[in-house]
């Protein structure tokens, strides 16, 4: 795997994320609070308007689904990214150890020469 590849996914999704949950909670916003936050009391409850939400309510849990999936996505994107990171990092660390193990044996060569 190219953790160049895996990085830039994350960086890419990252933003999308945060736009569409912006979204999300603007339309939840717009329509279920006051302008000042409050948090309105519904007073027509004919079955139009219910059948009305229930629909948009429908829609939204579309929308949060698709959400959840392309986070779960990403996700997993971050984890295989993780894994290739920890990966290179012990590889480096085993590197780095068998180099100074070589030079040990090399400086001790040059002294007992």
């Amino acid at each position: 795997m190219n953790a160049g590849i895996i990085i830039g996914n994350i960086v890419k999704y990252g933003p999308t994320i945060a736009e569409t949950a912006g979204i999300i909670y603007g339309k939840i916003k717009k329509h279920f609070f006051h302008e000042n936050g409050s948090i309105p009391i519904q007073s027509d409850n004919s079955l139009e308007n219910l059948s009305d939400r229930i629909s948009e309510l429908e829609i939204n849990e579309v929308e949060q689904a698709e959400l959840v999936q392309k986070m779960a996505s990403q996700l997993n994107d971050i984890s295989i990214g993780m894994k290739v990171l920890y990966d290179r990092i012990i590889l480096s660390f085993i590197c780095s150890g068998v180099a100074i193990l070589l030079a040990i044996i090399a400086l001790v060569f040059c002294v007992l020469k």
